[in-house]
């Protein structure tokens, strides 16, 4: 294909890699690097925080004689911060990027004063 083929309505088909990723995340890091070039990319670490409970205690149930139930104790649990991928970019990729989120978070916005 030579770039004069290349017109508006051009359609670009996507293929998921092997890779591919498709996981809810919470929280997001954003960090700068250094390639082995020499070239500047932003890196991206996405992750998610989840609860952990080891076990439950048998506690008696006051109001039922004998009766018993579980419950989680403070012991029980515990937090953790799950990377699901760190995503390093060019500085025209970020910037494409956060003008892409911005459109979208602009639609959001408008979509939702309408409602």
């Amino acid at each position: 294909m030579t770039m004069n083929e290349i017109k508006a309505g051009y359609v670009i088909k996507h293929t998921k890699a092997i890779n591919y990723i498709s996981e809810q995340v919470d929280q997001a890091n954003i960090g700068v690097m250094q390639s082995s070039t020499g070239a500047t990319k932003i890196a991206m670490i996405f992750s998610r925080d989840i609860i952990e409970i080891s076990h439950e205690t048998l506690v008696e149930v006051p109001s039922v004689p004998g009766g018993l139930q579980p419950q989680v104790q403070h012991d029980a649990l515990s937090t953790s911060r799950v990377q699901y991928a760190n995503l390093t970019m060019t500085i025209e990729a970020a910037e494409s990027l956060i003008l892409g989120l911005r459109q979208t978070l602009d639609g959001l916005k408008a979509q939702s004063s309408e409602s």
